[in-house]
C-alpha cells in the first residue's frame, strides 16, 4: 500500500477542520448518522436547535435524539416516516416541512436528506434543517392570496363562477382570439321574485342552487357557467367556430329539457313542488368586439324570449338596433320626466265644407337634446311595452293643459286627447284629468278623450264607469280607429259616445273597394242619426278632398290638410286653407329621428 506524505496528511488535516469551521457558522443545522442512524456529528446550528452539545448526542440513534429536541407527537412521526421513505429512495431532492417552537417563537423548518453510500453498502445520513419562517409565512401569504382570489371569483351560493371569474375567463378567450368558438347563453329565471315572495328566501337559494346542478349537468367539460347576480346565470360554449351554432343549441335544449318537470323544495318540513321556467338568450362571439359587449348581446336576446314567450331566442343585428332606439328613448323620457313636461304638436281637424278648424288632435312629440323629433308611435310603443304608458299619459294631460294657449279653442273649437285605456282605467286617473282640465280654466265641452275601438271592446266592464263620470262633466268621448275593431256596436247607444274616428285604412280601401265604401257611406248616415260627431283619418291627396266630397263627410284629417305643428302656428286662426301651413307631403313626412 503506498503511503501518503506526511505534508498531504497535514494538509487534509487541516481542510478538514476549516471546513467544519464553515459548517459550525452556517445558519444551517446539519448533522450526520451512520449507516446504523448513530449520531456522528453535528454543527453549532443543529446544537442551537436540539438545545443539547454535540458531545451528548453522540452515539445516540436517531429515534432517541427525535424524541429530546420537543416535536410534537404527530410531526415526530411524519418526519421519521419521511426518514425512512428517504432512506428506502435514497433521494436527494425530497424535503418535509413542519412547525416547532423555539425560544418563544413559532418556528417554520424545512428537512432535506442526503445519503451517502460506501462501497461497503453502508451509508450515512447527512441531515439538514433550514429555518424558513420568513419565507414560509410569505409563502403562506400567498396561498392565502391565491386562495382568497379564487374565492372573490366564486358564487358564496352555489359555488360557480361569479361576474369576476366570468368576465376573466371570457377576456382570455377573447384575447386568445378564441371569439369564433364562443358562445354565450343568458339564462333569467322566470317568475322569481314570485318564487321568493311565495315560498320564502329559503326556498329561492334552493332554486338557485338547483339550477346551478342542472346547468353543470347540461354542459360539455370544456364548457363553464357562472351566476351573474341574483337569478340570473350565464352558460359558456367553447367549440370550433363552424360547429359553435349546432353546439349552442344542443346544450340549450338540454337546459330546457332537464327543466321541463316539475322539483320538490322543503321550507321547515314542508314539501313545495314546482317546475321552474327559464329564459335563454344565445349571442355569439364573432358577433363582439369586447365581452361587455357580448353580455349585451346574450341580455338582449334573453329579454326578446322572455317577451315573445319562445324560452330561447338567438341574437341577431335587429336586436342591437332596437336596443339602440330604446335606449336613446330613455334617455329622452328621463329628460323630459325631468322637466316635468313634454313637448305636444297639434293637428287640426277640419270642416271638408266650409275649410274651418273645428278641433285640434294632441299628439305627444318627445325631443332630444339635439332636436331629434321622435315619432310618437315610437315613444308610445316603448312605453306600452314597458307598462309604464300611465306615466306618460299624466304628463301629456299636465304639459297641455299648463301650457295651453286658450286661442286655439276659441269658439266651438275643441280639443282631443288620445289616451291609452289602461290610463283611463287606472285608479285616479279621472280625478287627475278632471282637476287639470278645470285648473286651466278650459271648459270641460272643449275637451274630447279618444279611445280606440278595440281597447273599448276590450275594456267595457272597466271603461263603462269613467266614460260616464268624464261625460257628466261634458267631457265627450270619441271611438278612435273605427271600422276595424271588433264589432260590438251596442255600446254605442248605451254609452255616452259623441263621436266616431275613421281609420285611414278603411277610407283608402274606400277609393277603389265597392263595399268599402258601401261600408263608409253606412258609418256616414249611422253617426247622423245618432247624432254622433265623424271624423276621417288620413287625407293625404288632393283627390282623397273630393272623395270626401262625395260621401258626404263632414269632419277630415290629415297631411293634405295639415300635419301637426306646435300651437303657435294656429293661435287666431279659423280658416284653415287662408294659411300657408299646408306642407308638401314630402316634406312633412320626413322623419328626424335616426338610429345614428
Amino acid at each position: 500500500m503506498t503511503s501518503i506524505p506526511g505534508n498531504a496528511v497535514e494538509t487534509l488535516r487541516q481542510t478538514l477542520g476549516q471546513f467544519q469551521a464553515a459548517l459550525s457558522v452556517v445558519d444551517d443545522a446539519i448533522a450526520i448518522f451512520s449507516h446504523s442512524n448513530k449520531f456522528l456529528w453535528c454543527n453549532k446550528s443543529f446544537e442551537d436547535f436540539t438545545g443539547t452539545s454535540r458531545m451528548m448526542l453522540l452515539g445516540k440513534n436517531r429515534e432517541e435524539w427525535m424524541q429530546q429536541i420537543g416535536l410534537e407527537e404527530d410531526v415526530r412521526c411524519k418526519l421519521e416516516a419521511f426518514l425512512n421513505e428517504e432512506a428506502e429512495r435514497q433521494s436527494k431532492d425530497n424535503s418535509f416541512i413542519f412547525s416547532r417552537d423555539h425560544r418563544g417563537i413559532r418556528c417554520t423548518y424545512m428537512v432535506e436528506s442526503h445519503y451517502v453510500a460506501y462501497k461497503d453498502d453502508s451509508k450515512s445520513l447527512v441531515f439538514i434543517l433550514k429555518n424558513i419562517t420568513d419565507k414560509y409565512k410569505a409563502l403562506d401569504l400567498q396561498k392565502r392570496a391565491d386562495l382568497l382570489e379564487k374565492l372573490s371569483e366564486r358564487c358564496p351560493l352555489t359555488a360557480l363562477l361569479n361576474r369576476r371569474g366570468l368576465e376573466k375567463r371570457l377576456n382570455y378567450i377573447l384575447s386568445e382570439g378564441m371569439k369564433d368558438g364562443l358562445a354565450l347563453m343568458f339564462c333569467d329565471v322566470d317568475k322569481f321574485k314570485s318564487i321568493n315572495d311565495t315560498y320564502g328566501h329559503d326556498v329561492g337559494d334552493q332554486v338557485l342552487r338547483r339550477i346551478s346542478s342542472l346547468l353543470r349537468q347540461s354542459i360539455r367539460g370544456e364548457d363553464f357557467v357562472g351566476r351573474l347576480a341574483g337569478d340570473e346565470f350565464l352558460v359558456c360554449i367553447v367549440n370550433q367556430p363552424r360547429q359553435i351554432e349546432s353546439v349552442a343549441r344542443s346544450v340549450s335544449s338540454r337546459i330546457l329539457n332537464s327543466l321541463a318537470k316539475k322539483y320538490t323544495f322543503n321550507r321547515r318540513n314542508e314539501d313545495f313542488e314546482f317546475e321552474i321556467g327559464m329564459s335563454l338568450g344565445i349571442a355569439f362571439g364573432r358577433d363582439a368586439s369586447s365581452v361587455d359587449q357580448l353580455m349585451r348581446n346574450a341580455d338582449l336576446a334573453m329579454y326578446q324570449a322572455k317577451s315573445t314567450k319562445s324560452m330561447s331566442y338567438f341574437y341577431d343585428s335587429k336586436l342591437m338596433a332596437k336596443n339602440d332606439v330604446d335606449d336613446f328613448i330613455r334617455q329622452v323620457s328621463d329628460a323630459h320626466f325631468s322637466s316635468g313636461l313634454i313637448p305636444f304638436h297639434l293637428q287640426p281637424i277640419v270642416s271638408v265644407e266650409s275649410s274651418e278648424v273645428v278641433g285640434y288632435e294632441v299628439l305627444v312629440r318627445p325631443i332630444s337634446s339635439d332636436g331629434v323629433l321622435i315619432p310618437a308611435g315610437e315613444f308610445i310603443g316603448f312605453h306600452e311595452e314597458k307598462g309604464v304608458i300611465e306615466s306618460v299619459d299624466r304628463l301629456l294631460v299636465k304639459s297641455l293643459f299648463n301650457q295651453l294657449n286658450l286661442e286655439i279653442i276659441s269658439g266651438d273649437r275643441f280639443i282631443s286627447i288620445n289616451l291609452s285605456a289602461i290610463t283611463l282605467c287606472s285608479e285616479k286617473f279621472s280625478s287627475f284629468l278632471l282637476d287639470s282640465i278645470r285648473s286651466s280654466q278650459v271648459s270641460f265641452e272643449h275637451v274630447v278623450i279618444e279611445i280606440t275601438e278595440t281597447a273599448f271592446a276590450r275594456n267595457q266592464s272597466s271603461l263603462r264607469a269613467v266614460v260616464e263620470y268624464l261625460a257628466s262633466y261634458g267631457v265627450r268621448i270619441y271611438l278612435d280607429d273605427f271600422g276595424v275593431g271588433q264589432a260590438g256596436l251596442a255600446y254605442l247607444i248605451d254609452l255616452p259616445i259623441h263621436g266616431l274616428k275613421i281609420d285611414s285604412s278603411l277610407f283608402n280601401r274606400s277609393k277603389e273597394n265597392d263595399k268599402a265604401r258601401s261600408l263608409l257611406s253606412s258609418f256616414v248616415l249611422f253617426s247622423d242619426q245618432l247624432d254622433l260627431d265623424l271624423i276621417v283619418e288620413g287625407v293625404e291627396q288632393e283627390l282623397d278632398l273630393i272623395h270626401l266630397h262625395d260621401l258626404h263627410i263632414d269632419w277630415a284629417q290629415g297631411y293634405k290638410l295639415s300635419p301637426p305643428m306646435p300651437q303657435e302656428a294656429f293661435c287666431g286662426s279659423s280658416d284653415f286653407f287662408d294659411r300657408t301651413l299646408c306642407c308638401p307631403l314630402s316634406e312633412t313626412l320626413r322623419n328626424p329621428f335616426r338610429l345614428s
